[in-house]
């Protein structure tokens, strides 16, 4: 839908001109979107939002932030913001990377609570990926986390 939005409100109201860059769009789709897109090289990745591409209009933090330990071995970052006020939900789910390494997941409440007591919103960091960056419970990693459930 984004990108359908992009060339409708970027384009002239011409029916020829549409109906040229549906054809490109449809070339471009065979070869790119795949049931494991290929989005490398992809000329409209960043409107799409299907592979790891940042969707057009997502709000993207970079920050630093401390591995906390979670309950049965797990561990998890803190989001530093409302996230019920950045994104008007109470869930949202995001592509993150700690370090450099990707994970798709969701920032979510699980009754942690911060130091004033508010609501403290988490995101999971998983062990196989604190194995790849090696970090571990008490290291900090560098987070980017973008909103992918805006399309």
């Amino acid at each position: 839908m984004a990108v359908k939005a992009y060339f409708e409100g970027n384009l002239p109201q011409d029916a020829e001109i549409y109906n040229h860059f549906h054809a490109l769009i449809v070339v471009n789709a065979k070869e790119h979107c795949k049931k494991k897109p290929l989005c490398k090289g992809c000329p409209l990745g960043k409107l799409c939002g299907k592979g790891k591409e940042v969707p057009m209009g997502a709000k993207t933090f970079e920050y630093e932030a401390l591995i906390q330990a979670a309950d049965k071995g797990g561990a998890y970052v803190s989001f530093p913001h409302d996230i019920r006020a950045v994104f008007g939900k109470g869930r949202v789910k995001v592509h993150a990377t700690f370090d450099g390494e990707p994970y798709d997941g969701s920032i979510v409440n699980m009754g942690v609570k911060n130091a004033d007591g508010s609501v403290c919103y988490i995101i999971g960091i998983l062990k196989n990926i604190r194995a790849k960056i090696g970090k571990q419970v008490g290291d900090v990693v560098r987070v980017t986390v973008t909103e992918m459930d805006i399309l």
